[in-house]
């Protein structure tokens, strides 16, 4: 046999090859809005644990890819903050029915940030991640990270991410889940700006 017809031979062994591995590849799932809302809360200044946003995950979608595949949700806020003083915290928590999974402290007091400059409404921007870690499908446990960012008149932003939840909270995802984000203040005269949230999948 002549080399240039070893090489085509080669040739087509490689690309049948690389074909079958395609065609037997799993199919990308596009991305999907699980819930959007553009109907904001403004002034909120609880100092006790209230309900600022909440939305419905189907049971389709927890028994489905979230369960199987570990496929993880995502969730974005819009919002804004005013802290008076640098001793203020915000906390939002997250409870899928009634059971707490994610946490964010928001704190302008933390090492590395710049200078505290109070009694300014900036932007405050939340972005969250979950998914399953391990368990059955009524007692699954989850993962979190959590991450915000602000600024102070001047400065460049700033902001931390956390872990609340790797596998040591468990859910039952067998049924629909009723998601709730609920927020409290440390201290009085603070302002939380809720505008938007979108989760995808």
């Amino acid at each position: 046999m002549k080399k240039n017809e070893i090489f085509r031979l080669l040739t087509v062994i490689v690309l049948s090859g690389i074909f079958c591995g395609l065609t037997n590849a799993q199919p990308f799932k596009q991305r999907e809005i699980l819930f959007e809302t553009n109907n904001p809360y403004q002034d909120m200044v609880s100092t006790t644990k209230k309900v600022f946003v909440s939305y419905t995950i189907p049971v389709k979608v927890t028994t489905g890819d979230f369960f199987e595949k570990r496929r993880m949700i995502i969730e974005e806020f819009m919002a804004g903050v005013n802290f008076p003083v640098d001793s203020a915290v915000l906390t939002i928590e997250q409870y899928w029915n009634g059971v707490k999974v994610q946490q964010c402290i928001i704190n302008p007091k933390i090492k590395g940030a710049p200078e505290f400059a109070a009694n300014q409404n900036r932007p405050l921007l939340i972005r969250t991640q979950i998914r399953r870690e391990g368990g059955t499908l009524s007692a699954a446990t989850i993962r979190n990270h959590s991450y915000w960012q602000t600024d102070f008149e001047g400065t460049t932003f700033f902001g931390q991410g956390d872990e609340y939840a790797w596998g040591n909270i468990s859910v039952d995802l067998s049924k629909d889940i009723l998601v709730e984000w609920k927020y409290f203040w440390s201290v009085g005269n603070c302002f939380f700006y809720f505008d938007h949230l979108k989760v995808d999948y």
